[in-house]
């Protein structure tokens, strides 16, 4: 079975004033002078992710720790409603084929270097090259020559997306799509440079990983966690009230649910479906259960027995 949902079924969560950056804990040294101890959150993963690469992604756990690292053109609020992220305005034509978007001024890669329009368009370039092998790169398909690209038909220098300047990105459209800002919150469409480190490592390797988000790439690994700590060149770093995000890879909800009672963790990824009716009872007040728009499907191989056999598959369809 795959999902393509981008949001967790269900998650617990400590409402603490450490956890929600109301106060940081501290411990007194021996002269005397209070010494701040950094706010970490815990979290579950439900596994590791995939990749870290932005175009490549295609699993719940690497969204989850990529919306940490990067910030695209647009966001999404606590509701889910579309907010600015670089982009701090941005208009739309008349007959809504054209996108027009105005970067912040003080918008920073983790290394210091301004985040620009040209990073937009090559991320998006990016994406749609034949070679890159994105699964979600028909997302981009409503702009202008997008799936003739992704097709190996045109040039990525022909995709409807300019740098008009610095700081102006502009998106035109080959149709309507009412929906395309919330394409623009993804991985797909988020910001790409391409001078920084080594191709099969720029996105694994602390060392050399380059960031727009609120956190950088501390340490990944896999199997056991991924850290990230804040980036200190984040935009809106004054508004981040965690120091440090540590991601599980625990695939067993139930191992999950056990490291959370015993304090371990702070966010689950998920609960065990036999244990949400006595969670209900027993935390009430941490259970949270969102809706979850995803996609779950079967496939069978049809070249192999049984299912080469047309009468069968058509009495399992009934």
């Amino acid at each position: 079975m795959a999902s393509r949902a981008i949001l967790c079924l269900a998650l617990l969560l400590v409402v603490t004033g450490g956890i929600c950056g109301c106060g940081s804990a501290s411990d007194g040294t021996a002269d005397g002078v209070a010494a701040t101890q950094p706010v970490v959150l815990h979290r579950g993963n439900g596994g590791d992710p995939q990749t870290l690469d932005p175009a490549r992604a295609e699993d719940v756990h690497s969204f989850n720790v990529l919306t940490d690292l990067y910030e695209g053109l647009l966001s999404l609020d606590a509701h889910g409603n579309i907010i600015a992220g670089v982009a701090e305005s941005w208009d739309v034509s008349s007959d809504g084929l054209i996108y027009t978007f105005r970067l912040a001024e003080d918008a920073r890669w983790s290394d210091g270097t301004p985040v620009t329009a040209e990073h937009f368009m090559a991320g998006m370039r990016r994406t749609l090259a034949p070679d890159t092998g994105s699964a979600y790169s028909f997302l981009l398909y409503p702009i202008r020559n997008a799936e003739a690209i992704a097709q190996g038909k045109l040039e990525a220098t022909s995709l409807g997306v300019t740098a008009y300047d610095a700081t102006t990105v502009v998106i035109e459209l080959r149709a309507r799509a009412p929906y395309f800002p919330s394409v623009l919150t993804m991985p797909i469409a988020y910001p790409f440079r391409g001078d920084s480190g080594a191709p099969s490592e720029r996105f694994s390797d602390p060392q050399q990983f380059v960031g727009n988000g609120p956190f950088v790439l501390d340490e990944w690994h896999p199997g056991s966690h991924i850290r990230l700590r804040k980036n200190p060149a984040f935009r809106e770093a004054d508004t981040v009230a965690i120091d440090e995000v540590k991601y599980f890879a625990i695939t067993a909800p139930v191992t999950e649910l056990n490291m959370y009672r015993a304090g371990e963790l702070d966010i689950t990824f998920t609960v065990p479906g036999s244990h949400v009716n006595g969670l209900r009872e027993t935390h009430a007040a941490e259970l949270q259960i969102v809706p979850n728009l995803g996609l779950y499907y079967l496939a069978f191989d049809l070249s192999e027995a049984p299912f080469d056999n047309a009468a069968l598959r058509k009495a399992l369809s009934m």
